[in-house]
């Protein structure tokens, strides 16, 4: 083929080929640099489920700025006992939760509460966002010594983020290591056969997950970004490098049965199925690049590792794997043992359980798609019984100190204590929360709330300046349940309305619930419209590949 008429992905392939150690040595370095990046991620990840704009976040923010109340920054301290505590320990334990305090910058402790006679708690507050208090966590724990014979105990959102981050890294690597790595290298050998070039897809796969790590590592210094980020890089990443190698190894193979020299096969087949691979790997980025427009910082930053890891894997497949084709070249891709040999009849055609399977479908299209149809119908049933719920310390390992102690208070004040709807009454002006109209309302509003079944207990505060008012409503359930998740929606759609808070007063419901309803709406308000916008989208990308209306 004239080179000047070659593919483009045929020259580049040509290019690496001629530079293929300074492509390795670059890709080398990646991967080292990756590695390092990934070992000191964790600290900057944290799972925020703020949702800007909505009550819950406007409720968050006046409570931080107004009251005081920051549940980023905020350890919550639990104090067991096997006996009844007494006033003497009571001020040991309240001198443990002070020494607590001053270990973290711009902390104050809250005074000590009794939860039951054996139960006691308090709270560090700090003006830390979510990551940096999950970090800081562990000095809290180390600072806090309490008297003898009492257990302590540092818990809330912060310090149930650093124990679980360890168990996810543990959990995932064990899914890799001892799952998914044997399952990968069985398929492997029983695809390509006992050969060198069965390790190229793993090569492919440290590579392209330890650079999109590293870039991840430098996009969490600007913006926060969830934990589970990582689990997410890594199942894709091994999942791509997987699929993607084995297309261009089998190609690889052919094309070295036609052409004499190595580069030329390389060539070819990156001309082929390396243009597959690209128009692949551009179809998975637009759709996991989509999850950048829900307006959920959370979804947003699993966005950003569904945008990456396919856009490395791209510039990988185009460099990396010509550069380690070549490398391999004819030696190291034959095969050494063959474990599934494929047969070849007289007539050219590949035989065994594909081809027959393919011919039947040929002969009986209409057949098999309604058969394939009612299928895929039947597995997609239960997607419309799904009742999905922001979650609960439920769904958490009980093991763990952070969340032992969250289970201890939980036992003595009830499930909804830890976790109330926080009511903030904005009246627009200092000294607003206590006119006549004002007041006349809050008193309707706290009556129906009295009489709603779900309300537990009710706690009004009133903040210095008098121009806003909490009104903390202990529920009988914990945030994540539907009980919680209706009560919220009743608050915002009746109770509230029926108060007649005179104009310009607003009530803003914030909370563990609140917020958990606020993320669910927001998450899947748009996403019937990105479905569209994936279909949209990959739609043009589809056509110039298949060069087809309807394959597409």
């Amino acid at each position: 083929m004239d080179a000047l008429r070659e593919p483009a992905l045929a020259r580049l392939a040509r290019c690496v080929v001629r530079f293929r150690y300074a492509v390795l040595a670059t890709w080398l370095a990646l991967l080292i640099l990756g590695g390092i990046a990934s070992m000191r991620l964790g600290p900057l990840l944290a799972n925020g489920f703020v949702v800007p704009h909505t009550d819950s976040q406007r409720a968050a923010t006046i409570l931080t700025r107004q009251f005081g109340d920051g549940s980023d920054g905020e350890y919550l301290v639990v104090f067991r006992a096997r006996r009844p505590i007494g006033p003497a320990l009571e001020a040991g334990v309240q001198a443990a939760v002070d020494r607590a305090a001053q270990s973290v910058r711009s902390a104050r402790a809250g005074p000590v509460r009794a939860a039951s006679r054996s139960v006691l708690y308090a709270t560090i507050v700090s003006r830390l966002d979510l990551a940096h208090a999950k970090t800081d966590s562990l000095l809290v724990a180390r600072a806090l010594r309490p008297p003898a014979g009492i257990q302590g105990y540092v818990s809330g959102q912060a310090a149930i983020q650093r124990d679980l981050d360890p168990v996810f890294k543990r959990d995932l690597h064990h899914g890799e290591f001892a799952i998914a790595f044997p399952a990968v290298l069985l398929v492997l050998l029983l695809v390509l056969g006992v050969s060198a070039i069965v390790t190229l897809p793993l090569l492919f796969a440290s590579a392209t997950i330890s650079a999109t790590l590293a870039l991840v590592f430098a996009v969490a210094h600007a913006t926060v970004l969830a934990t589970y980020v990582t689990n997410f890089v890594e199942l894709i990443g091994l999942a791509l490098a997987i699929d993607y190698s084995l297309l261009v190894v089998y190609r690889f193979r052919e094309e070295l049965e036609h052409h004499c020299r190595v580069e030329d096969a390389v060539a070819r087949t990156m001309a082929t199925a390396g243009r597959s691979v690209v128009f692949s790997g551009a179809t998975v980025m637009l759709g996991l690049a989509v999850l950048l427009f829900i307006p959920v910082p959370f979804v947003r930053s699993l966005g950003i590792g569904g945008l990456l890891i396919p856009l490395v894997s791209i510039v990988a497949a185009t460099t990396l794997l010509p550069a380690l084709l070549s490398l391999y070249g004819r030696r190291g891709s034959a095969r050494l043992v063959v474990i599934a040999r494929r047969r070849e009849p007289a007539h050219g055609f590949p035989g065994g359980f594909w081809h027959r399977l393919a011919r039947a479908i040929m002969h009986r299209p209409l057949l098999f798609l309604a058969a394939g149809s009612a299928v895929l119908l039947l597995a997609a049933a239960p997607a419309f019984a799904l009742r999905l719920t922001p979650g609960s310390a439920d769904g958490v390992p009980h093991s763990l100190p952070s969340v032992h102690g969250f289970d201890v208070l939980r036992a003595a004040l009830g499930p909804g204590a830890l976790s109330p709807t926080q009511l903030v009454i904005d009246s627009g002006r200092e000294g607003g929360v206590i006119e006549p109209p004002v007041r006349a309302a809050t008193a309707r509003l706290t009556a129906q709330l009295r009489d709603d079944p779900e309300v537990a207990g009710l706690q009004p505060v009133v903040e210095p300046t008098r121009r806003y008012e909490e009104l903390v409503v202990i529920g009988r359930h914990e945030y994540g349940q539907q009980a919680a998740l209706s009560f919220v929606t009743r608050v915002r759609g009746t109770i509230v309305p029926r108060a007649q808070f005179p104009r310009p007063v607003r009530v803003f419901a914030g909370g563990g619930a609140a917020q958990g309803v606020d993320f669910l709406r927001h998450s899947y308000r748009a996403f019937p419209w990105l479905v569209l916008a994936v279909l949209a989208l990959t739609y043009p990308l589809l056509l110039r590949a298949f060069r087809s209306l309807l394959l597409p």
